[in-house]
């Protein structure tokens, strides 16, 4: 997002949400209604489906005891929640209190293996995707008509939950030489043949028995302990067969020491692990070109570490580069060389460890040929130079961003889009459509160096955002699952584990109480830390920047991927890390969503997680640059046409708020939807924010608060807002 936009909201400032508030962010235990918690057992995590009785009161059924609360967020009706009971104090006596600590794996849908009851037509193999249309369920078998190619039909065992009608998608695997496709409906059509396997899972058949209590569809944690002609031995971790130990065919990329997480399967008779390795494999991906280092890295580069290095020299099996910006500026390192790399070559990447060995992750730069390969030049035959000047004009040198190829022109030419503008600019004949040009502004503007390029980038954010579409979890949902998780642990667990600390001090930045209240400077803090910018800051400003090191999609990573092993958090270290994984998930598909809106020309959305009275609110806030009618472009040259803001949030006693406003250099025009009970409240606030308004400076200013729904077209918006649907006519295809 153009900081412009950012400085154009950070103008307002908001009212304070809160009368009241503590200091200090702490979890707090469920309100219970009715309903005993003394044959609740204590420390185990219990599922239940959570019923709406009323505004802000739910009925859970735990042990066989049914239970009346409050506490919950809305968004929970009809799911299946984790919840734990935990002995506390309260006036002094201790007692049993129920916490929430997150949706159940149960509302994610997982991979179902189906076995092959007909030969695999010619062009399939084992990795091949598919899609397919169910055509008939009948006596157990599945009918398929696979979409695309060759519209061949296959016959598959049938599965709970699978219809006449539905689409599949899938991966064929082999499992003891027999064709199973692993199946889920409603996820992103993969393209029949291609070779693009589902990420990360992989079936493993047992060669032991299960332990008692492990059936098909549970799920197990374990360890691998040793690999041997062709066969893995796993240690359970955790759950009723804590400590015992399973055989399983080996398979690639599997290490000893690994924690493998997955779910046991049935396929023919016989058990299936369908695994995960808990840490992304060390493979190259594609255009990511491995660079072996043939000297040591420099002090305070680790693995992790965001490189960016110009090559200095190539000799027979190595080159030289330097590197630019971060705590290693100006030092040299020797690696390995790779196809397409060329001296004076810019490499942008991140320093790994595979095999105990360090090694940098490049962006392939088979298509980066130099210093001069893409400059922007100051005339552009075919577009107009004004729009490009006022692009690039924002762009100080130095600054970075990502620029979509929307088309190849022809004659050595691609039209970029780069910050809502439009650019054409020489390329090379590698550079497709749909590809993202990681580029730097140089002294010389308008001219820009490329620094990396992201193949396809527009192809991935559309299967991110179908993949992640039907388990998308609100980001506060995920955050006070992991502060209920917390909440037993003493104060000093929390001050002396770093990510929890970093965490704590994140949740207390996003504090708005009397003694903090919402202004416009925190809102811009807010965004700059929501985790949306964090590649960008990254790029910019290097990985151990205090910025960097407090955004909350990086706390978040650390919790997904830290090996917790202090005695006083270890029982807490998958759960915690599921829940941070999901939390990052939900920000990468928001930031998915704004990529696909570059093309698009749709608003961009941040959400927001606000700890308010002790409860974390999911405030989710879009912007949209408002472009000037000719007519009025000539009258109002020297002013921006404004941008319109959207904000959605839902508080549990004053219900949902809706804010519709337009915010330009001098005028503020806003429209509060609200329910009868908070709109009193509000429209007490509205005097009060009016004169802070007119000393920022602005001196049009009409608000107004309404019980009323927003007319048809705005509460369509607000939906797909809060439901983080696409805004464009042109993204329909990825809708859930």
């Amino acid at each position: 997002m153009p900081e412009r936009r950012v400085d154009g909201i950070a103008k307002s400032e908001a009212v304070g949400w809160s009368s009241r508030g503590l200091s200090k962010p702490a979890a707090s235990p469920l309100r219970i209604l009715s309903g005993q918690l003394s044959d609740i057992p204590i420390g185990k995590t219990m599922t239940a489906v959570v019923q709406n009785t009323k505004s802000g009161v739910f009925t859970i059924t735990l042990n066989g005891e049914t239970l009346t609360l409050k506490g919950l967020p809305p968004t929970l009706t009809g799911k299946q929640a984790d919840f734990i009971a935990q002995q506390g104090k309260s006036g002094g006596r201790t007692m049993t209190q129920l916490f929430w600590t997150g949706i159940s794996r149960s509302n994610q849908p997982a991979a179902t293996p189906l076995a092959l009851r007909s030969a695999l037509p010619a062009a399939l193999s084992p990795g091949s995707a598919i899609s397919a249309r169910i055509e008939s369920v009948q006596a157990g078998v599945m009918q398929l008509r696979i979409e695309g190619g060759a519209k061949q039909t296959i016959a598959t065992t049938a599965a709970a939950g699978f219809k006449t009608g539905q689409t599949l998608n899938g991966i064929v695997h082999e499992i003891d030489g027999k064709p199973v496709l692993l199946a889920r409906a409603s996820q992103p059509q993969l393209q029949v043949g291609s070779r693009q396997a589902e990420p990360g899972i992989t079936p493993l058949v047992l060669r032991s028995a299960l332990p008692a209590g492990v059936t098909a569809g549970s799920a197990i944690s374990a360890r691998i302990e040793s690999l041997q002609s062709g066969l893995m031995q796993l240690r359970i971790e955790g759950g009723t067969a804590a400590n015992h130990t399973i055989t399983t065919t080996a398979a690639a990329g599997f290490k000893t020491g690994q924690l493998v997480n997955g779910i046991v399967h049935e396929v023919d008779g016989k058990p299936v692990l369908l695994a995960r390795t808990s840490q992304p494999q060390r493979q190259a991906e594609p255009g990511i070109t491995p660079l072996a280092l043939r000297s040591a890295p420099p002090a305070g580069l680790s693995p992790g570490s965001t490189i960016s290095a110009r090559v200095e020299s190539i000799q027979p099996g190595h080159m030289q580069l330097r590197i630019e910006g971060g705590i290693a500026s100006n030092q040299n390192i020797i690696t390995t060389t790779a196809a397409g790399i060329k001296p004076d070559q810019l490499l942008t990447g991140t320093l790994q460890e595979i095999d105990g060995k360090p090694v940098f992750l490049t962006h392939s730069a088979s298509s980066v040929e130099g210093r001069e390969l893409l400059q922007q030049k100051s005339a552009l035959p075919t577009q107009p130079t004004a729009p490009v000047n006022h692009a690039l004009a924002n762009m100080r040198p130095g600054a970075t961003a990502l620029a979509i190829v929307e088309k190849v022109l022809g004659n050595g030419q691609v039209q970029l889009s780069l910050q809502g503008n439009r650019i054409n600019t020489p390329a090379p004949p590698s550079i497709a459509a749909g590809d993202g040009l990681i580029i730097k502004m140089t002294d010389k503007a308008p001219s820009f160096d490329v620094l990396s390029v992201q193949q396809n980038v527009i192809g991935k954010a559309h299967a991110l955002v179908r993949q992640q579409a039907a388990t998308n979890i609100p980001l506060a949902d995920n955050l006070t699952a992991i502060r209920n998780l917390l909440a037993p642990l003493p104060v000093e667990a929390m001050r002396t584990i770093p990510v929890l600390a970093q965490l704590e001090g994140w949740l207390n930045s996003a504090t708005v109480d009397p003694e903090s209240p919402l202004n416009g400077e925190r809102l811009a803090g807010m965004i700059q830390q929501s985790g949306q910018l964090l590649e960008h800051k990254l790029l910019q400003q290097g990985p151990l920047t205090a910025s960097t090191l407090q955004d909350l999609k990086a706390i978040l990573l650390a919790i997904a991927s830290s090996p917790l092993t202090e005695s006083s958090i270890r029982h807490l270290a998958q759960r915690l890390s599921e829940l941070g994984h999901s939390a990052a998930s939900r920000i990468e598909s928001t930031q998915a969503l704004n990529l696909l809106a570059q093309t698009h020309a749709d608003p961009i959305r941040f959400e927001l997680p606000m700890l308010v009275n002790q409860q974390v609110v999911n405030v989710q806030l879009s912007v949209e640059q408002q472009e000037l009618a000719d007519g009025e472009a000539g009258q109002m040259s020297n002013e921006q046409a404004g941008c319109k803001v959207l904000i959605a949030l839902e508080m549990s006693r004053l219900g949902k708020l809706r804010v519709d406003a337009t915010i330009s250099d001098k005028a503020v025009h806003a429209r509060i939807h609200a329910l009868p009970e908070a709109r009193d409240m509000m429209q007490s606030h509205i005097q009060r924010l009016e004169s802070r308004l007119l000393n920022l400076g602005f001196s049009e200013i009409y608000l107004i608060t309404t019980p009323a729904q927003p007319a048809q077209e705005m509460q369509q918006r607000f939906e797909q807002l809060e439901q983080m649907k696409p805004a464009s006519p042109g993204l329909l295809d990825i809708r859930i």
